[in-house]
């Protein structure tokens, strides 16, 4: 599995992006195991973050990391190494950007 690139206003380097087809039956499947709602099992914030991933059809590191929380699962049970790889290239963008951590 591969992350899509995508643009990002404000002259920074584009974030990747991760297919969030993936993200999304996970997401049913919990759904349907826990027997309740999706709004129920993901609450507002994370619900905004689900219905955004079914209408772009890419979440970042972020949205996956926050959504696969929600239904008790790790990214990286989804996305393998391409997880890993976008979540760094975020990290790093983040501190070229001075949006990071000061620590490190």
């Amino acid at each position: 599995m591969t992350a899509v690139a995508e643009v990002n206003r404000g002259g920074r380097p584009p974030l990747p992006k991760l297919p969030a087809g993936p993200l999304v039956e996970a997401v049913r499947r919990e759904r349907k195991v826990r027997g309740t709602s999706l709004r129920r099992m993901l609450g507002r914030a994370d619900m905004q973050g689900y219905t955004s991933a079914i209408a772009k059809g890419v979440v970042t590191a972020g949205q996956a990391a926050r959504l696969c929380a929600a239904i008790g699962r790790h990214p990286r049970d989804l996305y393998g190494d391409t997880y890993d790889a976008s979540a760094v290239t975020r990290w790093l963008s983040a501190r070229s950007t001075g949006r990071g951590s000061a620590a490190g």
